[in-house]
């Protein structure tokens, strides 16, 4: 799913933005996208409670650092990040994916409410449909490539509360997301969920995952401890196997 639908400034060179007061300490670079990521939340949200979870044991402490879109990718492609579950627009050999969670985000499209099911058996039954969509967001190229193929046209949002303001004015005529934060978006902007309609059909699922810089001292260590943590859980017998 996107997981769509998912962080770091923190190095102890100059060259950084932020500066780690100590090796302890882990920046990890996000943007608006509650509940699973949100300056609103007490704890940075609900991937950040799972990221802690799983480097409890590393002795680092995890400092969300909320930007908007735009100045994400400006850190991301300048190299001035430890971690990050905003994704960098080109993959390269320093960037490790570690993942979360096993379970997936269902990414699709919000509409306002119609009486017949939102699907489509081919996307260009959209074509000329208007979609509000994080700047640069999730999978990014390849997504925007596939809309485009279909005719429908981006229109790029720093939120998708705002995304959801524009559809209510009919500003645009979709809004891509995932159900839960696309839920919380509508509750946050104050409108009516029974007015707005999530597609049957999926455009991705993504899993709940963090960007790791491998340069980044922190970031290394963090790196280990997610490897460690993920091999713990598939060794781990499911509950009522046999020894």
């Amino acid at each position: 799913m996107v997981r769509p639908f998912l962080l770091s400034l923190a190095l102890l060179s100059g060259s950084f933005p932020i500066v780690s007061l100590s090796a302890e300490q882990l920046t990890v670079l996000a943007i608006e996208y509650p509940p699973y990521t949100s300056a609103k939340a007490l704890a940075g949200g609900t991937a950040f409670d799972l990221l802690r979870e799983q480097l409890s044991a590393s002795g680092l402490e995890v400092r969300p650092q909320f930007v908007p879109p735009a100045r994400a990718s400006y850190y991301l492609e300048r190299g001035q990040w430890c971690a990050s579950f905003y994704p960098p627009a080109v993959m390269q050999t320093n960037i490790e994916i570690h993942r979360l969670s096993e379970q997936g985000v269902r990414l699709g499209l919000f509409r306002r409410q119609q009486p017949e099911a939102f699907s489509w058996q081919r996307l260009a039954e959209l074509d000329g449909r208007r979609v509000a969509i994080l700047r640069r967001s999730g999978t990014h190229s390849l997504l925007l490539d596939q809309l485009r193929e279909a005719g429908l046209v981006p229109v790029f949002t720093e939120s998708v509360l705002q995304g959801f303001r524009m559809l209510s004015e009919r500003r645009v005529d979709l809004v891509f997301g995932d159900q839960l934060s696309g839920q919380h978006a509508i509750r946050e902007a104050g409108l009516d969920g029974s007015q707005f309609q999530f597609s049957e059909a999926a455009l991705l699922t993504v899993p709940l995952q963090i960007f790791i810089n491998s340069d980044c001292p922190p970031a290394r260590v963090a790196a280990e401890h997610l490897t460690a943590f993920r091999l713990s859980e598939q060794e781990t017998p499911a509950a009522g196997t046999a020894d």
